[in-house]
């Protein structure tokens, strides 16, 4: 063996003994209960939270290995656990933790539970681990220094099996559970973006009616401080193979964004987006009435085959112009404006019909070239019982020039029409209509 090789495995073999004498060391310095002790302590001085711990390991490849682990809402068990688990690994990365950098090479959680509550003010109870502070009156008080944050590196976080509980004491009432979740987060810091990969399975009731989906989630985030907020940027899609709600009813829907200052105040929000969605139904809503009322039909439900359209977001309002649901026999093309803080829509929808659904006089008036009965509508106010007013200046518009080709002036009151082949707005063809269309 040349010297080279005699010195290199004289090195390696150096090396293997710093490392087993240093685990040796650490298992000595830092015992089990030595280590609970530790950890309590730093949960209380960094977290202003309580820790409960089964058993703990420590060891220089191992890194930290906790069974049974569970840590309080602030500031002790008495006010709930906010994380709860199996067991959790952290394995750091020795070489950055040599130069006095904190980079953890994977955390792994398996059967974890986390609770997430949001607080009548928009906060949330884990706002202070991330440095936004609370109101005083929205949650219990923090001590000083809880919203200084961390700076690290995580170069992996896995969860296996985990369960969310989404529980809302705003005016929002979304309730929503995550179960069988999956998810990998790869380069999470706190001052740069980091992958994520989630999917699992969502139920729970939003507003008093339940919703349940299957989910599947990839994207791109990084957070920010601004003013005391923490706010997301996002890139990614979600897809769920279904939906099952009172008022919806869909299969393989999609959502993909590119949003920016997503936060607490959706006010700040601003991005794009496209939504997609096969074959479903849409029921119980006050215009799936309105419109199966057109056709005679006595239905809660309209079905589609298909749902897609592009968003722009900004400063909290959503707007589209391409909002399409085809329906097949049913297709509604909407355009307008949404608050996604108020979710108060001011939308306009062109509504197709079914060729001959619409029958007598009025069918005559509302068909277009393609033979199919087409409407306007607008649709006003708060998306959970919107006012929908369908427009009748056009039909009666057309009403009026069918009536003068037929030689039946007599009965839009005797007189001439305007110029232009347009009706008077007191015409009885106008009155009829808008008593028609009236809600």
């Amino acid at each position: 063996m040349n010297k080279g090789l005699k010195l290199a495995a004289l090195g390696a073999a150096l090396i293997f003994l710093a490392l087993v004498g240093l685990t040796v060391f650490i298992k000595r310095a830092y015992p089990p209960a030595k280590l609970r002790a530790l950890i309590n302590v730093q949960a209380q001085k960094r977290l202003h939270r309580e820790v409960r711990i089964g058993s703990v390991g420590v060891g220089l490849l191992q890194g930290l290995e906790i069974s049974d682990f569970a840590l309080s809402e602030q500031p002790s068990f008495k006010a709930g656990t906010f994380l709860s688990g199996r067991s959790i690994s952290v394995k750091p990365s020795l070489l950055p933790l040599l130069k006095g950098n904190v980079v953890v090479n994977s955390v792994s959680l398996e059967t974890p539970t986390f609770t997430v509550i949001r607080f009548s003010d928009g906060s949330y109870n884990f706002s202070a681990l991330a440095g936004a502070p609370r109101k005083a009156d929205s949650a219990p008080k923090t001590h000083p220094g809880s919203g200084g944050g961390f700076s690290l590196l995580v170069n992996r976080l896995a969860i296996r099996g985990g369960t969310i509980a989404f529980k809302d004491r705003s005016t929002a009432d979304v309730n929503l559970t995550v179960q069988d979740l999956d998810l990998t987060v790869d380069g999470f810091s706190l001052l740069s973006p980091f992958t994520v990969k989630a999917a699992g399975r969502l139920s729970g009731r939003v507003k008093g009616k339940t919703l349940t989906a299957d989910l599947s989630l990839k994207g791109r985030m990084s957070l920010a401080r601004s003013g005391g907020a923490v706010l997301a940027a996002a890139k990614g899609t979600l897809f769920t193979g279904t939906i099952d709600h009172p008022n919806y009813l869909g299969h393989n829907f999609q959502v993909a964004w590119d949003l920016t200052n997503v936060g607490s105040d959706m006010n700040r929000c601003g991005g794009t987006g496209e939504i997609s969605a096969a074959d479903g139904k849409i029921r119980d809503l006050p215009l799936v009435s309105q419109l199966n009322a057109l056709m005679h039909k006595n239905a809660a439900e309209i079905a589609y085959k298909r749902m897609a359209g592009h968003f722009k977001i900004v400063r909290g309002t959503l707007a589209t112009d391409d909002f399409l649901i085809d329906g097949g026999p049913v297709t509604v093309l909407t355009k307008g404006t949404v608050s996604l803080v108020t979710l108060v829509a001011d939308l306009r929808a062109v509504l197709k019909l079914p060729a001959r659904s619409v029958g007598g006089a009025l069918g005559n008036w509302t068909t277009a070239g393609d033979g199919r009965p087409t409407l306007e509508a607008t649709i006003k106010g708060p998306l959970t019982d919107p006012t929908v007013n369908v427009e009748t200046g056009q039909i009666a518009k057309k009403a009026g020039q069918n009536l003068l080709k037929n030689g039946l002036k007599k009965y839009l009151g005797g007189g001439s029409p305007a110029a232009g082949g347009s009706s008077s707005q007191n015409s009885p063809a106008q009155k009829a209509l808008q008593k028609l269309f009236k809600r």
